[in-house]
């Protein structure tokens, strides 16, 4: 399909990358001479070339993308009303950004949750403790698995997650800021019968700054 304008002798962008990022697939490409705005274009497999819209500078986020569907892209370098040829389009597939829903201790181990997408083959889990490095600790090759424990933690350290999911070679963007808590280890108690009721024992948690004291029965 022929996208039209007149042709000149200004060079044709060629698009560098495409990434899924929260709200779209971003592409960037080379920034050419003697142009002074871009026209990005895409089609799918059943459709035509579609015009996006006009760009000053060399990068552009699809934001209208949808979850799943493979999306070609292509970029013509424009100067007034002259355009020039185009380059061969580049793919790329959107898939939507997963949310944890919750992260909490249990167990002397921290459980973070999310609600799966449907399009997932699986997921990477990351870890950021006490606002240090990220580091990837997981990867789950399940597209149903909706949680994760992590037993390799230490009681008062604070722990952020994020988490991306990945359906083959296509992985999504991080979901914005993560999900945080703060590990405390379960008190171990002892009790004993003393003159006035039952005594309640526990060695100090690090971390805690007061305790909650239950009883059932």
């Amino acid at each position: 399909v022929t996208i039209f304008g007149k042709k000149t002798n200004i060079d044709a962008p060629k698009i560098i990358n495409t990434i899924n990022v929260v709200d779209g697939i971003y592409f960037r490409w080379n920034e050419v001479d003697n142009a002074t705005y871009y026209r990005v274009y895409r089609k799918t497999d059943n459709s035509d070339w579609f015009f996006l819209g006009n760009v000053t500078t060399p990068i552009y986020t699809d934001k209208t993308a949808k979850s799943g569907v493979e999306y070609t892209y292509t970029v013509r370098a424009c100067k007034g009303s002259t355009f020039s040829q185009y380059y061969p389009g580049v793919t790329a597939t959107y898939l939507n950004t997963v949310n944890f829903t919750s992260a909490e201790n249990i167990n002397n181990s921290i459980v973070v949750k999310w609600k799966t997408n449907p399009l997932a083959d699986g997921y990477y889990i990351y870890r950021q403790v006490n606002n240090g490095n990220w580091y990837r600790i997981a990867d789950i090759k399940n597209g149903k698995t909706t949680s994760y424990v992590d037993n390799n933690v230490v009681s008062g350290n604070n722990y952020r997650y994020r988490i991306r999911c990945f359906n083959g070679g296509i992985i999504s963007s991080y979901e914005v800021g993560g999900i945080g808590v703060k590990c405390l280890s379960a008190p171990v108690i002892t009790v004993a019968n003393d003159n006035n009721g039952i005594k309640v024992n526990w060695k100090m948690v690090a971390g805690a700054d007061s305790y909650r004291v239950y009883r059932r029965g």
